[in-house]
């Protein structure tokens, strides 16, 4: 005798929610027209293009109101061992979460995101 597989509940029932994470094109767009952070390295030169960098990454729940601009190479230097956010931040005299906040509040996809938000609410 053959066993069927009980249905799967639909995602409603199941409690899932809308994510939390801020997802903005806009955004990430504006952020990489702007310079590198890291441009007065002592050591590294800047390279073309530029990356959007999340201070938090999406893994952890960072969304695009928490992205900064890096060149290819700095943002490439994140992943090389021995380099951590915290020892570029140092090396580049630049606080990335501060940074962060302050390009969410002026950009213009930014303003236009948090005033969607406050109508669909």
């Amino acid at each position: 005798m053959i066993r069927r597989l009980p249905q799967r509940r639909k995602r409603e029932r199941m409690g899932v929610r809308e994510p939390s994470r801020i997802d903005c094109p806009g955004h990430r767009r504006y952020v990489k027209s702007l310079e590198c952070l890291c441009r007065n390295h002592p050591t590294i030169k800047c390279e073309l293009p530029m990356d959007p960098h999340h201070v938090r990454t999406r893994g952890a729940g960072g969304g695009d109101e928490q992205v900064v601009p890096l060149c290819r190479r700095h943002h490439a230097l994140l992943d090389s061992p021995g380099w951590s956010q915290k020892r570029l931040e140092a090396e580049c005299g630049v606080d990335f979460e501060k940074v962060a906040e302050g390009l969410w509040r002026v950009s213009p996809a930014g303003i236009r995101y948090r005033k969607a938000q406050e109508k669909a609410a």
